[in-house]
């Protein structure tokens, strides 16, 4: 079976990469192996640390099962702003959460 890549991922990725620093962000080949590697495994929860526009969260998204949780840290809200447009309903009752207020609080004393 061929791994398809969700169109959502790929507009975020497109914009993530067009971004000032968007070395920072994972290939493409990257997010799809995120999303088999928690199919395989049948994972239902997954944190993403460091989620600068969100693609590799999304992925994670993708491939966790149903009812599974991610949740995406990120220091940086703009990268978040830029992102959340992009996470579509993911449905099969998975929800993708994220924080920057405590990392910030933690990390910027």
């Amino acid at each position: 079976e061929h791994t398809t890549i969700n169109p959502a991922l790929k507009k975020l990725h497109k914009l993530s990469i067009s971004h000032s620093k968007g070395t920072m962000t994972t290939t493409i080949e990257q997010d799809v192996f995120l999303t088999v590697l928690t199919k395989s495994l049948n994972a239902k929860k997954a944190i993403d640390i460091g989620m600068f526009f969100g693609c590799s969260a999304l992925s994670l998204a993708l491939g966790v099962a149903a009812g599974g949780k991610v949740v995406g840290f990120e220091i940086t809200a703009e990268y978040i702003e830029n992102g959340k447009p992009f996470f579509p309903k993911l449905g099969r009752g998975i929800s993708l959460t994220y924080a920057s207020k405590m990392l910030r609080r933690v990390w910027l004393r």
